[in-house]
């Protein structure tokens, strides 16, 4: 799954201050402070970001938060954050391909059956299909986030 390419593809060129291997999977270190994210995200109370290209990951951390919270972002610790994030892709795409590939699908169906038969109407059909879209988009992010939330707790129980 990528996630925070902009960090991931700012990284990319930097020397990791410390490197993991977990599950196969590389995990590079970076000090947030010396990057121009520091501002956007510590600001945000956000100390340690999870960036990846898909297939490696980096952790963009502030100094001093990591030097407190050094035995959090353990290897140990580190694999059960990696099984999260790994949990919550399938998680995402499955959903995704379960709600759009059926929504689209119907909408074209609809679609060119309105401007078939219901030419007069056909803005109305539209407009109404556009609402159906959300309605399925929100229900759908409910779901993602449900699932999310779930897994969350699961990783910080093992944590």
């Amino acid at each position: 799954m990528k996630l925070n390419t902009k960090v991931y593809k700012h990284l990319a060129d930097k020397e990791p201050f410390e490197t993991q291997e977990i599950n196969g999977k590389r995990v590079d270190f970076h000090y947030m402070n010396d990057t121009p994210f520091l501002f956007q995200y510590g600001s945000k109370g956000r100390f340690a970001i999870w960036a990846s290209n898909g297939t490696d990951y980096k952790v963009l951390i502030e100094k001093s938060y990591h030097d407190v919270m050094k035995d959090f972002y353990q290897k140990d610790v580190n694999a059960i954050w990696l099984n999260f994030l790994e949990k919550i892709s399938v998680i995402n795409r499955k959903i995704n391909l379960m709600f759009i590939i059926p929504t689209l699908l119907i909408y074209l169906l609809i679609a060119f059956l309105a401007s078939q038969y219901f030419q007069d109407n056909l803005l109305v059909v539209l407009l109404i299909l556009l609402g159906v879209i959300i309605v399925t988009n929100m229900v759908q992010n409910r779901i993602i986030g449900n699932r999310v939330r779930a897994q969350n707790k699961e990783a910080q129980d093992a944590i």
